[in-house]
């Protein structure tokens, strides 16, 4: 994920100390995203914690189910005007045009064939 995001023009990248082969799961993974967690602070939220230490505006996800784990986290502690939780799609999507993507269909450049 680190390659694609690094070639995203004037992105700055910075990995959490709890990265790579020193991971910290949000808890989708372990089947938290399904279950009540009782007792103690859910794992998605400390996950966020050790997140919000890079300073980072947005957190690139390239899991769905680790996206609405790390966005409840962000909700539940109220930083929704400071951090937002993207899939890495979205932002190389957005690199590419940077149009907002709507459902509209587009016309088709040429009314050549196309295979």
């Amino acid at each position: 994920m680190g390659t694609l995001l690094n070639a995203i023009p004037e992105t700055e990248v910075q990995d959490a100390g709890e990265s790579k082969n020193r991971t910290y799961c949000c808890g989708a993974g372990g089947g938290c995203f399904w279950k009540e967690e009782v007792g103690g602070t859910r794992i998605n939220e400390h996950r966020l914690s050790q997140l919000t230490r890079t300073n980072s505006e947005t957190v690139a996800v390239g899991y769905p189910f680790c996206m609405t784990m790390l966005e409840d986290a962000v909700k539940a502690r109220s930083l929704e005007g400071t951090m937002r939780v993207r899939d890495l799609t979205e932002l190389v999507a957005a690199a590419i045009d940077p149009e907002p993507i709507t459902n509209e269909a587009k016309t088709p450049m040429s009314d050549k064939k196309m295979i």
